[in-house]
């Protein structure tokens, strides 16, 4: 069940079999001898065009009973596939589904089979090649006997750590030399400093003897400065009672100001008065001046209907002139026509002859039609000049009587429009005068409203003004809060939240950083910013609000800050109030600084001491060393000299920003905030006011015009009422003449009465002519056409031209009588024309009277407006009198109001005396809060074993400062100005008992750190010796399995050999490696090298069955391994795989029978038609059935 066997002649493909397997197992194209996926695809004469291949190998788990039966366990099954097609990419298949390689491998790993080495594959020729194995790889490309066992072993674990803790052990070893460095270093630097920390001490013990000094100092100058303190209580109460009299007699003459006051103001009521008075003749001149107006247009009005009279007469003369016109051109007409006339009757006889002489040849037919045609004819003559006659007379009457009547028609006209103007005099005059009424009582309402509006809009300017400065204002403050809060926005998170504490009342003794509580001018920032490195500490009140800040910190875990605690810098004050005479006049930066607070100067001196600023770096060179004194010098542009003359600082980047020329103050976001919605409200607030601005300009302006139109109203109104009234006074007389008009008079009457019944009787006898003459027509044409039709088409067309003629004859008579009627009408209008023309020259005379008579009124309306300018200058003279005395009052009220300034001038000058002894007061109050504060500031300088006791001052009381001279305290002055320049002489480095005890506690934390490196790298090699050995106990334990396991198998195969597996170096087998030595049957010990093929053969069989024991792999694949064997061995590694290898898989390709005969399954491999075939048989089975045959 476990010892399978491939045979086939040569050629066939037996070793197509590995291929395959390694196809399926995931081996690339040129690890199976092909260049290609694709090239793997049969391709032969029978299969040319072949899509693709597939190779499915089955696995599955199985148990072996002792009668060779094999059981399957079940759920074990697992089929593994892989597909290739012509394009050269590959499918894997678990179970029938697509799978990735990966999951094939870890599968086949999982099972036991080793994929990365090969080891369950021995191609042919390579099972020599084990037992040939150098025993050691020479490079990392090799492979040698060590690696290939320690691989199976499982040793080659423990390679990469091992390396990686001897790595750590050799850094580790390298950090402590370096440690190791350091703590030398360090120690050597702590000897270097002892010897300046000793006279450090000593100028420390000559400070704390010159503040004792300068304590016992201040405490004197307390008690001296508290007895002016009470002297100037004292004076002051007395300069406040002096003040207190003085104030009794100002009021005195502050009361004599008020009767002048008094007597100005009845004199400004009587000046109002006559300032009426003077508007009341304005008034009056003012109402002459639109009676003027009213005459002037009243004149015109006048003048222009003399116009339109003038312009009526030339009418009229037109109009007669046309007419006299129209009459001569008639007059031309009808002579033209009547000429005419005259040609058409020749015409006529001639054409009549011609008819006759036609009717002359038909006078036998006609005879007797003519004859009657003749007396018809003649019978029509007579009638045809009566109708004629008629015609004319009922024409020119019509005529006359239109004429007649046109002219009553008009008058009736003329009279009916006079008299409904009349009938309206009385109802447009009311509606003028509640016109008038209307427009004052608006003219009213109007200035009254123009007023408040005027109100209004100056207080809404005021308001706008002040509101406009109030957004300004506030637009200004708001920029500097944003700016002021970008500028906090740029401070660090230390500094933002310890003055988020301060502002939450956690920490309120939190002032700020040193740079932000003063101004300097903006030229000496750089200078400042270079020469205080102290800027950016933070200053706090008292000790204990530093260490809040100090707790506050560690705890939010922020960082670290410099704290400046104000308290303890009150020893400065004298110092720095001591005027310092520097070289050439240059400042101290100090004197340059504006604190926000007195308090805060001994910060900043603090900071700064007696540094001097100069303009470059030649005077700052000059003042350094002058007078063989050491100033601390910075320049402008940032060079800085120390008194230890050591230069630094300037270069192309400068440190500026540190201080500003103004103070910024902290700004919370809230009000930000605030600040911009009360922006916005103030100037919704003045938009609105705009608004109303606006509107009222254009209200006022509105209200002007709309005044200024009422004015010119309600003149006009006065002026049409007076031309109504004037006109109704005319209207009678001209109704009663216009009446007369139409009346007609009994001539005229009587004249119409005879036209219209001689028109009617004209008419009648006109319509019975016209009868007859059509009676007689039609006679005549009967007659006619009856002769026409005896005479044929020649008579009827002679006929029809003279008809014709006759027909031109009748209408140049009846253009004739039209003429004549035309000129009776013209003859009469130009009558009426003239009558007309005559009225028109009484109306123009009696213009002309009413105008000179308005002239005269004119002369009399200027002398009474002369009257009234005379009143109004009268009244003008008595104002300006007034105003005069107006001013005179105003010179004495000025005069009163000097010796009122005078007296209040020397009140000025006592309340200045009292407020000088308040400022004494405040001052020397100031002087001993200040000395009290220098009294607390005064503070030991702690040595290196300073006790509590030592670092105590003395404290006197007034008994002993008051038995104390002047000479105590100059000699204390002696004392400190000897320690000080002690001090200054000697000029120690203070900071060197801090670096001392600084490097004491580095030399300590070097030394620490020595010892943890020390140990690290002790742990590192401990744990690097401990890998070594856990990699050779595991490598030496399997290593003594396997030799052991090696010459039990070796011994076996040839009946006698031994074999053995020898370290090169017994002390480290990793080191040299491992010696494969053989001693073959009844020979001596040989190197695996110096044996034949077969021996060779045998060795490596050996040594794969010996770790097959030791680690069971549970697929071989083995490909004619048996070659190099005779017959014997052959058959003892047959027979060792068929009987001791139950727990593997063994398929080996042979061509040896004692080989495969002993196979539980042949394969048989043969090839036809250029296709290779396979065959599988159980040979037990087969040769069982063998014997059953009959022989």
């Amino acid at each position: 069940q476990c010892f399978s066997s491939v045979v086939g002649p040569n050629g066939s493909g037996k070793s197509n079999v590995i291929d395959s397997l390694l196809f399926v197992f995931g081996r690339r194209a040129k690890q199976i001898r092909q260049k290609r996926l694709s090239e793997l695809i049969h391709n032969s004469d029978k299969f040319p065009n072949l899509d693709y291949c597939c190779v499915y190998v089955h696995f599955c788990e199985i148990v072996d009973r002792d009668d060779d039966v094999l059981e399957v366990v079940p759920g074990t099954e697992v089929i593994v596939a892989r597909k290739a097609d012509r394009r050269s990419t590959s499918t894997y298949y678990l179970n029938g589904k697509v799978a990735k390689v990966d999951d094939v491998t870890t599968l086949l790993k999982a099972k036991g089979i080793d994929l990365d080495h090969n080891r369950f594959l021995i191609l042919q020729g390579e099972v020599e090649s084990i037992s040939m194995m150098k025993p050691k790889a020479v490079d990392g490309n090799d492979e040698g006997l060590l690696e290939y066992l320690e691989d199976l072993i499982g040793s080659d674990v423990f390679k990469t750590p091992i390396t990686q803790a001897a790595d750590l052990a050799e850094k580790l070893n390298d950090e402590r030399k370096e440690k190791l460095a350091r703590v030398k270093a360090v120690g050597k630097e702590k000897e270097r400093l002892e010897g300046p920390m000793k006279e450090a001490m000593k100028y420390i013990n000559d400070c704390n003897t010159r503040t004792r000094h300068q304590s016992k100092l201040y405490q004197l100058q307390k008690y001296k400065h508290t007895a002016i303190l009470d002297n100037a209580v004292l004076e002051k109460k007395k300069a406040k009672q002096e003040l207190n009299d003085h104030i009794e007699s100002q009021q005195r003459e502050k009361a004599e100001m008020e009767l002048i006051e008094s007597q100005y103001a009845n004199e400004k009521r009587e000046c109002d008065a006559l300032d009426k008075e003077v508007t009341k003749t304005k008034n009056e001149f003012a109402a002459f001046e639109r009676k003027d107006a009213k005459f002037r247009e009243d004149l015109k009005h006048r003048k222009t209907k003399g116009k339109k009279l003038d312009a009526s007469l030339k009418a009229d003369a037109s109009t007669i002139e046309q007419q006299q016109h129209l009459i001569k051109k008639e007059e031309e007409f009808i002579n033209s026509q009547s000429g005419d006339i005259d040609k058409f009757n020749t015409r006529l006889e001639k054409e009549e002859t011609i008819l006759r002489q036609i009717e002359e040849q038909f006078v036998e037919q006609t005879g007797e039609l003519k004859i009657e045609l003749e007396q018809k004819q003649k019978e029509l003559q007579p009638e045809n000049r009566k109708m004629n006659e008629l015609q004319s007379r009922c024409d020119m009457c019509s005529s006359e009587l239109d004429i007649a009547s046109n002219r009553h028609k008009q008058a009736q006209e003329k009279l009916t429009d006079a008299q409904e103007r009349l009938a309206n005099t009385s109802t447009n005059i009311s509606k003028k005068e509640a016109s008038i009424t209307e427009m004052k009582a608006r003219d009213t309402q109007c200035r009254k409203q123009l007023q408040q509006t005027k109100e209004g809009l100056q207080r809404a300017e005021a308001q706008s003004k002040e509101l406009n400065e109030r957004i300004r204002k506030e637009k200004t403050d708001l920029e500097g809060a944003k700016s002021s809060m970008r500028e906090s926005s740029d401070r660090s998170s230390v500094l933002n939240g310890l003055i988020q504490q301060k502002n939450n009342g956690k920490i309120p003794g939190i002032i700020g950083p040193l740079g932000s509580l003063g101004t300097i001018p903006d030229e000496y920032d750089v200078a400042v910013t270079t020469a205080c490195s102290a800027l950016n500490h933070i200053v706090v009140d008292t000790v204990s609000t530093g260490q809040k800040c100090t707790e506050y910190l560690r705890s939010a875990q922020l960082g670290r800050a410099t704290f400046l605690i104000l308290e303890k810098q009150g020893h400065l004050v004298n110092q720095m109030r001591r005027s310092v005479k520097a070289p050439e006049n240059v400042h101290r930066l100090f004197d340059l600084i504006t604190p926000a607070h007195e308090d805060y100067l001994p910060a900043f001196y603090f900071a700064l001491r007696n540094t001097l600023v100069a303009n470059d770096m030649q005077q700052a060179t000059r003042i350094a060393n002058s007078g063989g004194t050491q100033h601390r010098v910075v320049t402008l542009t940032g060079e800085l000299i120390d008194t230890s003359g050591t230069m630094s600082g300037g270069g192309n980047r400068v440190l500026r920003g540190g201080m500003k020329s103004k103070l910024i103050p902290d700004i919370d976001p809230r009000m930000i905030e605030q600040k911009q919605k009360e922006l916005a409200a103030l100037e919704q607030e003045y938009d609105s006011l705009r608004r109303q601005i606006d509107e009222g300009k254009s209200t006022v302006s509105k209200l002007n015009e709309e005044i200024k139109e009422i004015n010119v109203g309600l003149e006009h109104a006065i002026m049409d009422i007076d031309a109504i009234k004037k006109q109704a006074a005319e209207l009678p007389g001209l109704c009663q003449t216009l009446a007369t008009q139409v009346n007609q008079t009994p001539e005229e009457k009587k004249a119409e009465q005879k036209l219209t019944k001689d028109l009617e009787v004209i008419s009648s006898q006109l319509g019975e002519a016209k009868a007859r003459v059509a009676e007689l027509d039609s006679q005549i044409k009967s007659l006619q056409n009856s002769i026409m039709d005896v005479g044929g088409v020649r008579m009827k067309a002679q006929k029809a031209k003279i008809e014709g003629i006759v027909q031109e004859i009748s209408t140049v008579k009846s253009a004739v009588t039209k003429s004549q009627v035309t000129m009776k009408s013209a003859t009469k209008k130009i009558q009426t024309c003239t009558n007309r023309q005559a009225k028109t020259q009484i109306e123009l005379k009696e213009n002309a009277q009413v105008i000179a008579a308005m002239k005269e009124e004119f002369v009399k309306l200027d002398e009474d407006a002369r009257l009234v300018i005379e009143a109004m200058n009268k009244a003008q003279e008595l104002l300006e009198s007034k105003e005069g005395s107006l001013q005179e009052l105003t010179g004495s009220y000025e005069k009163k109001k000097a010796a009122y300034a005078k007296i209040r001038s020397v009140q000025v000058d006592l309340q200045s005396s009292v407020e000088d002894w308040t400022k004494q007061v405040q001052s020397s109050t100031a002087t001993v809060k200040a000395i009290v504060r220098e009294i607390k500031a005064q503070s030991l300088i702690p040595g290196v074993s300073g006790s509590e006791e030592e670092m105590q001052l003395e404290e006197f009381s007034d008994v002993d400062l008051q038995a104390m001279v002047e000479a105590d305290e100059r000699e204390l002055e002696r004392a400190i100005d000897k320690l000080s320049k002690t001090i200054k002489n000697s000029s120690p480095n203070i900071g060197v008992v801090a670096e001392f005890q600084r490097k004491e506690t580095e030399y300590n934390d070097r030394v620490s750190d020595l010892e943890r490196v020390t140990t690290d790298r002790e742990a590192a090699r401990a744990k690097h010796e401990s890998l070594r050995k856990q990699r050779l106990d595991m490598f030496m334990e399997g290593f003594n399995i396997v030799t052991l396991k090696l010459k039990e198998m070796y011994q076996m195969i040839t009946l006698g050999g031994d074999a053995e597996l020898e370290l090169v170096d017994s002390l480290d087998p990793f080191s040299e490696g491992i010696v494969f030595s053989v001693r073959p049957p009844k020979k001596s010990w040989k190197n695996i090298s110096n044996l034949s093929g077969g021996e060779k053969t045998l060795s490596s069989l050996a040594l794969v069955f010996a770790l097959h024991h030791f680690k069971p792999t549970p697929l071989y694949v083995m490909d004619e391994i048996d070659a190099a064997l005779d017959f014997r061995n052959v058959s003892i590694v047959a027979n060792y795989i068929k009987e001791r290898t139950k727990n593997a898989q063994f398929i080996i390709i042979s061509l040896r029978s004692n080989m495969f005969e002993l196979a539980d399954r042949l394969v048989g491999i043969y090839k036809t038609e250029n296709h290779t075939k396979t065959a599988a048989i159980n040979p037990a089975k087969f040769s069982f059935a063998a014997n059953l045959l009959p022989s």
